[in-house]
């Protein structure tokens, strides 16, 4: 578990170096992500004991060129199937010497339930990561990284959750 955490938080490093050369301002590579939609999905696993194989699903909305709004639906394995809603707001990075990455950043509340009948609320802040263009201004790989605030007000957990591989289709 402890080389699990060092790998982690190597990734935060490089995801949090990459969006140090991020260019807030700077035009998406192609047409503007404004009034566009996305939509994919991804798998990894949530972390915190015991740990589960997560699935993912959403869309996200680009009312600006890039800052996006969406809901992801998130579906965990092993002990009680559970079930998480969170709406969640990112910002997208654009990077003037490689376009083709879009590192992100964002957070997100939502409620989630199981198969045991119990309810939590769910608060991922922060969100990161990053997508890889493989079709210009449509198609995009990535990973996705979050840490959650989970309670259902009479207990409360953290949850570090990494989506290995991510896939998003962008009209």
């Amino acid at each position: 578990m402890k080389k699990l955490a060092q790998r982690v938080g190597l990734i935060f490093v490089i995801v949090a170096s990459a969006m140090i050369f991020a260019v807030p301002g700077a035009e998406a590579r192609g047409n503007s992500r404004q009034g566009s939609f996305q939509l994919g999905g991804g798998a990894g696993l949530a972390l915190n004991p015991p740990v589960r194989f997560e699935l993912e699903i959403g869309g996200e909305y680009f009312f600006w060129e890039n800052v996006g709004v969406g809901m992801n639906i998130d579906f965990f394995f092993r002990g009680p199937t559970a079930f998480l809603f969170q709406p969640f707001a990112r910002y997208h990075f654009d990077i003037d010497s490689a376009p083709e990455w879009v590192p992100y950043v964002g957070g997100g509340i939502g409620v989630g339930v199981n198969t045991n009948g119990s309810g939590a609320l769910d608060l991922m802040l922060p969100d990161f990561g990053v997508q890889y263009e493989l079709v210009e201004n449509r198609l995009f790989l990535g990973t996705d990284m979050s840490v959650h605030l989970v309670t259902n007000f009479d207990d409360t957990d953290w949850d570090f959750r990494w989506l290995f591989i991510t896939a998003n289709y962008r009209f």
